[in-house]
């Protein structure tokens, strides 16, 4: 990638490793960072990964950038999530592939159960990865366009089961109501 913009005017982005191209990564550039523009002047931009949001600082010296235009309109009928680029193709295939493990999990309070919780316009999702007698492990999950926290719930963490319990109870509910 030419360093013809700079990483304020990039969002969504493919990242391809030059001496590897089968190693891809799909994310965000992070424009607000603290470091941004100081990162930007070594050729390196910081990505939030899509669906798990690690971060990553990329040298794009190192790795290959392309951005990944809007593109409205194309969504699964059946999920009404965005399919058109090649971003949206894999947050729309891990989602996939989280409702498989969620289905096995089955209701209430279980491992890969997912939930979600409005905010503002949209959602914050959410995934259980851990179940205890007292707490409840929960992870983010990129899966709106918007990649909404609650502000309660964060990035996730563990919690006392009489918080997560209403949430997994609204999932199931939603579930029966819409199927």
């Amino acid at each position: 990638m030419t360093k013809t913009k700079s990483a304020l005017e990039m969002y969504q982005v493919k990242i391809t490793q030059k001496n590897n191209p089968k190693n891809v990564l799909f994310g965000t550039v992070q424009r607000f960072d603290e470091k941004a523009d100081e990162l930007w002047a070594e050729n390196k931009i910081v990505v939030e990964q899509a669906v798990y949001g690690r971060e990553y600082i990329v040298d794009l010296n190192e790795f290959k950038v392309e951005e990944q235009p809007f593109e409205w309109g194309k969504l699964d009928k059946e999920t009404r999530m965005p399919i058109g680029t090649e971003y949206d193709k894999h947050v729309f295939k891990e989602y996939k592939k989280h409702l498989k493990r969620q289905e096995k999990a089955g209701e209430g309070i279980q491992k890969h159960k997912m939930f979600q919780v409005g905010v503002a316009d949209g959602y914050a999702h959410y995934v259980i990865t851990k179940v205890g007698k007292r707490n409840v492990e929960i992870e983010w999950r990129g899966f709106g366009a918007d990649n909404y926290f609650d502000m309660t719930l964060g990035g996730g963490g563990s919690f006392p089961r009489h918080c997560i319990e209403p949430h997994c109870r609204w999932a199931d509910a939603r579930k029966k109501m819409f199927s």
